[in-house]
């Protein structure tokens, strides 16, 4: 069984099959004709931090609260006396805040020497600024360290664009 949601104001992200609350639980209720309905609990715990589950339940919260729904689709499978389901929707892409109206970050790797360059550049492409940024400490840290080291430079770099209201651009 499937049934694919609608952006539609009264459906309410899916007419058919529709997530709810029902005393502080989550609960799956099937339509099955003429206003009637099942429901069935929903078992599924996200299975790490990453998981899309999180996102769906924020933005499933989200609206409740403010009555704002958004379009799901909900697949149901039988599998040996045991039903499973699925759930498919769409994560909002976020407002541009940054873009090359006001600029560009410009971000190039070199080689040799291991070293990052960050560059501030005009719409039409003349250099304005440029930091050089040393690579050399990555180099036999374990992956975990240079996963983390990496992090923070990733983080530095787009402070910097955000400081001068640009977007960026990898080269």
């Amino acid at each position: 069984m499937i049934s694919i949601g609608s952006r539609h104001e009264t459906v309410k992200g899916n007419l058919l099959l529709r997530f709810i609350e029902l005393d502080g639980e989550l609960y799956l209720r099937i339509t099955t004709g003429n206003r009637e309905f099942i429901h069935a609990k929903v078992l599924r715990e996200p299975s790490n931090s990453k998981d899309k589950w999180l996102t769906f339940m924020a933005m499933l919260l989200e609206s409740w609260q403010t009555q704002s729904y958004f379009p799901y689709t909900v697949e149901l499978k039988l599998r040996d006396g045991e039903v499973y389901g699925s759930v498919s929707f769409e994560i909002p892409i976020p407002e541009v805040k940054h873009t090359k109206e006001n600029r560009v970050i410009a971000i190039d790797t070199n080689a040799s020497p291991i070293h990052l360059v960050v560059a501030e550049v005009s719409k039409t492409g003349e250099l304005l600024s440029y930091q050089k940024i040393s690579l050399h400490h990555l180099l036999g840290l374990s992956q975990n360290s240079k996963d983390h080291q990496e992090w923070i430079l990733a983080h530095q770099i787009v402070d910097i664009a955000v400081q001068k209201g640009k977007a960026m651009r990898l080269f």
